[in-house]
């Protein structure tokens, strides 16, 4: 499920989104430290975050995941949101635990690419509105192009059983394991990007009729 989930981000804290009880106004554009941010569930924003049993977290703060599983490691995404069994706790909020996937009897792996460009989106309103406002008083160097919107993702697993050429070792393949993913994540995007208007000079001079 989680595999063919939409995630425009590939950050598993957007599958929470489908939970009842829950805010996420995050952008999520790509997973990363400090997932937990602009997310609430049950009104409460102090979680904590359980990676493989073991508490990822920034304790002093009580923020930041250290951890940003990648998607195609995660076998299991669980949240106690209230009546917490006796092993779940540290926090007034919610408790998201995350189990990865382990190896199998059976070698096996998975390759993929996304790719996010502004190839191909349409340009922003803000972008050709203060375009056409520029061609509109003559200007020559009006900035019409599409902003930079590029996000690259290679990701890999592999996993099976653990055999030691030559040997015996694990010949039923039954006892020893392993499973490895990444994901590759080059951030090229020129982060966040503030517009403001300013008056002209007639609207400083008080005239306001355009």
């Amino acid at each position: 499920q989680i595999e063919v989930i939409g995630l425009r981000g590939r950050d598993f804290m957007g599958t929470l989104k489908l939970l009842p009880g829950v805010i996420d106004t995050s952008a999520r554009d790509a997973p990363g430290w400090g997932s937990v941010g602009n997310l609430t569930i049950n009104g409460l924003a102090q979680f904590n975050f359980s990676y493989d049993g073991v508490t990822n977290k920034d304790t002093g703060s009580n923020s930041g995941n250290y951890a940003a599983p990648a998607l195609d490691s995660i076998a299991e995404v669980k949240v106690q949101a209230s009546n917490f069994q006796a092993e779940y706790g540290r926090t007034s909020g919610a408790t998201i635990v995350v189990v990865t996937k382990s190896g199998t009897q059976k070698f096996a792996g998975t390759a993929s690419y996304f790719r996010r460009n502004e190839d191909y989106n349409s340009n922003t309103w803000d972008r050709r509105r203060s375009c056409d406002a520029a061609k509109a008083i003559g200007a020559t160097s009006a900035n019409c192009e599409k902003p930079r919107y590029r996000y690259d993702n290679t990701a890999y697993t592999v996993g099976g059983p653990v055999l030691i050429p030559g040997t015996t070792f694990n010949s039923r393949r039954d006892r020893l394991f392993f499973f490895w993913s990444q994901d590759i994540l080059p951030r090229t995007d020129p982060g966040g990007l503030q517009n403001s208007t300013m008056p002209t000079a007639l609207e400083r001079d008080g005239n306001f009729s355009q």
